[in-house]
């Protein structure tokens, strides 16, 4: 048996163990918690039932207690009025604003009072017939003497109510006079449809009539809580919590009895959880584990199997790599990963390779690289010399044209001629990058005239320079470049008079600020920011043969620093200026120098 078959079967066997009985332990812990858990809700629930109940059944009381505090009212129903339009008044100016503030202020299915007096049975009031005399709540009262208030199941036009009925002798101990108040049963079933419809709910009054008794969606009212098999134990305690079992039903019952009024000490709440509903949770729950237990297993099996052939695949790879290596191709070896000791030895050895490539390199390419670079300056003398042109050739020709149109009396051309002669002299007898600026400023002047005899009274131009400034080293044909910019960009789309002015000074930062500026139409923001950001861009030499703004931008980042450049200043319909900044003393290499003095 190989390694891999070890670690596999090994790995599996304790993994397989803790597995299983970490599932066995949480099935039996969850289905704790379940059971805790449906017994504290179940509690609540019963709990917050009651108090809703007994609040609901304290609303309609506080009505009856106001129906027998009030001794005008039983005055007025203890006289004997002498004739009937008396009895009317006394109704509508008393009785009936009475009962629409009662049913104005609680839902109340039907408000009415008994009384013996004959001159008042008008309206609400009725008499104690013999009819009245037989109902239930009538009965009660006969039977106990001392109570004034009870709650009864009753039947009103098909529809059980909740009856509350009360004495009104408050005036007179001995006096015949009595209110009953229906309130809707559907008022308890509202409280309960918000609870699980998985629970069976009851409510019961203190004789042990069932006011309903909702079982799922089943709902019934006046059954006998006598009839269940449950109703002993219940007997025996106020409220709490038990277990019963009987030849077809068993379940969690939580009860609970109000104790808050006298008139309703012994309504029952009781709250019945099935175990088929418990025991569907903790199958669903052992189901789950088992699932689980069987998915962690499976990923398990699958994470030791590719971690041992991980293992082993590396070291294979490593000893058949070594193998085929020889010393004519030397090659890193591939597949050797992870953070163990095997990828550790793996980035070691390719290390190792790595080096060795290195030095055959730096042995047989550095020769090859001087060749190359021979080639490329062979190159870039050979395009030097095919762009330069014969000076004395272009000199001698520029001459004779000129003097052939002052023969010929053309003294403006000649003058035009003479000094596209001498500008071209300035471009070609030096090759440096760097030219003091009185030759640029030469270079730009001759520029200049020339386009003053192009255009005439349309260009205005002028140049002011610090003496100390005028040695200065910058780029070769960059105040030029710009110069011309301010022609073709200004002079050529102006129809007015152009005017250009140039200066060379210093700022407070010791540093030198050269300066064209027009009074062109001007630049917009977003053009001027975007001219911006093309100065910052990477200089595109390959087959450029113009020196832009971006290359003298970068041209002077690269011969005085970054801190160093063009400045662009512009405002729409005023003009523009172009500003190179730059140190202000440098020597002849182009390089700052502080300890030097100007020399061009």
């Amino acid at each position: 048996m190989n390694i891999r078959t070890k670690l596999f079967f090994i790995n599996m066997l304790v993994v397989t163990i803790l597995l299983a009985s970490l599932a066995y332990f949480m099935q039996q812990y969850s289905s704790r918690i379940i059971y805790e858990e449906t017994e504290k809700n179940a509690y609540y629930s019963v709990s917050q039932l009651s108090q809703n109940i007994d609040n609901l059944l304290q609303s309609y009381e506080q009505i009856a207690d106001f129906m027998y505090s009030n001794e005008e009212f039983q005055d007025r129903l203890s006289i004997r009025y002498p004739s009937l339009p008396e009895t009317y008044y006394m109704y509508a100016d008393f009785i009936e604003p009475l009962s629409k503030s009662i049913r104005g202020s609680k839902e109340v299915s039907r408000l009415m009072i008994y009384s013996d007096n004959p001159t008042v049975q008008l309206g609400i009031i009725r008499p104690l017939d013999q009819n009245v005399q037989q109902e239930k709540w009538f009965l009660g009262f006969k039977a106990h003497p001392k109570q004034f208030r009870s709650w009864t199941l009753a039947e009103q036009n098909g529809t059980h109510v909740l009856r509350l009925s009360q004495r009104l002798n408050n005036l007179d101990p001995e006096a015949n006079l009595y209110m009953t108040l229906d309130v809707d049963i559907r008022l308890i079933y509202n409280l309960l449809a918000q609870e699980n419809t998985t629970q069976r709910f009851m409510v019961s009054l203190s004789d042990g009539t069932v006011l309903l008794d909702r079982e799922g969606q089943h709902l019934s009212y006046g059954g006998k809580l006598q009839d269940e098999p449950f109703y002993n134990a219940l007997e025996e305690q106020n409220s709490g919590n038990m277990m019963f079992k009987d030849k077809d039903k068993s379940g969690l019952i939580m009860f609970q009895t109000l104790h808050s009024h006298r008139s309703v000490e012994g309504i029952k709440v009781i709250s019945i959880i099935p175990v088929d509903g418990l025991l569907t949770k903790v199958d669903q729950l052992k189901q789950i584990a088992i699932w689980l237990f069987l998915i962690a297993l499976m990923i398990s099996l699958a994470l030791m199997y590719m971690v041992s052939t991980g293992l082993t695949k590396r070291l294979f790879l490593m000893a058949s790599g070594i193998r085929r290596m020889n010393m004519e191709k030397l090659e890193p070896l591939k597949g050797i990963q992870g953070k163990d000791e095997i990828g550790y030895l793996g980035r070691i050895f390719n290390d190792m390779i790595v080096r060795i490539n290195k030095l055959i390199d730096e042995e047989y390419k550095s020769e090859l690289k001087r060749k190359e670079l021979q080639l490329k300056t062979k190159e870039s003398e050979l395009y030097a010399l095919q762009a330069q042109i014969n000076p004395h050739y272009l000199f001698n020709t520029l001459h004779a044209i000129s003097g052939s149109l002052l023969a010929k009396g053309d003294q403006q051309n000649a003058e035009i001629v003479r000094l596209f002669a001498q500008s071209f002299r300035n471009l070609l007898k030096k090759k440096d990058q760097t030219v003091p600026i009185s030759e640029e400023l030469e270079i730009v002047d001759t520029y200049l005239r020339v386009q003053g005899l192009r255009f005439g009274e349309r260009l205005v131009y002028e140049i002011d320079v610090d003496v100390q400034a005028e040695q200065l080293l910058i780029p070769r044909l960059s105040l030029q470049t710009i110069v011309e910019n301010a022609i073709i960009h200004v002079m050529e789309k102006k129809m007015g008079i152009t005017v250009i002015l140039i200066e060379v000074k210093r700022n407070d930062s010791g540093d030198c600020l050269i300066s064209v500026e027009d009074n062109g139409s001007g630049l917009s923001e977003d053009t001027r920011m975007f001219i911006y950001e093309k100065l910052h861009e990477e200089p595109d030499l390959a087959g450029d043969k113009h020196i832009g703004l971006r290359n003298i931008h970068h041209r002077l980042q690269i011969l005085f620093g970054d801190q160093y450049g063009l400045v662009i200043e512009s405002e729409l319909g005023i003009g523009t200026k172009i500003t190179m900044k730059l140190p202000l003393q440098v020597n002849h290499r182009g390089l700052i120098d502080h300890d030097e003095c100007i020399i061009g």
